[in-house]
């Protein structure tokens, strides 16, 4: 565990080289995340994470190297954390313009969004035969049968252009890294 307690650095079971370069590096390094964050809170669990990655790795790192190993570790830390705030930033903003207040997060509603999003695209690369039975089925929820009748063709088509629909679908988005398998 690390906290941070005025200028002193408590990790338990920590190297000596960590709390050595804690009171030479922190000050400035805490400046610096203050100049691209301005949020004082944040930066000291920032700097608290970067000096908990050194202590991790202290026994691998070149000791004239510390400084800029820290540096780095910081860049990283803090491009993290601003990612994080763009997807929360375009959460809320995708809420606030489509009024859908429900119990999921902002950040669960735009990766739907983003998900049906590209699941649209993913279907127009199917062929038209294939496409028209999965948007029948999926966006009007009519029944095999009803897809049947509706396209004048035999049931074992329309399951068989499905089945075959589906495993294309799967193949699109394994291909594109756009599921998880």
């Amino acid at each position: 565990m690390v906290e941070i307690e005025s200028n002193k650095l408590a990790v338990t079971e920590q190297h000596p080289t960590t709390e050595s370069a804690y009171q030479q590096y922190a000050p400035e390094l805490r400046y610096w995340l203050l100049q691209r964050i301005r949020d004082a809170n944040q930066v000291d669990d920032l700097l608290q994470a970067t000096f908990l990655k050194l202590n991790e790795h202290i026994g691998s790192i070149d000791k004239r190297a510390i400084r800029a190993w820290l540096y780095r570790v910081a860049i990283n830390q803090s491009n993290l954390w601003g990612r994080k705030q763009q997807l929360e930033n375009r959460s809320w903003n995708f809420l606030l313009h489509h009024g859908d207040f429900t119990s999921e997060s902002p950040e669960k509603l735009l990766l739907k969004k983003e998900l049906v999003e590209q699941t649209r695209l993913v279907l127009d690369r199917l062929p038209e035969k294939q496409r028209v039975i999965v948007r029948l089925k999926f966006y009007q929820g009519l029944t095999f049968a009803e897809i049947a009748e509706e396209l004048r063709a035999p049931l074992g088509t329309v399951l068989s252009r499905m089945r075959a629909a589906m495993k294309s679908l799967e193949q699109i988005f394994v291909r594109d890294n756009l599921m998880d398998h």
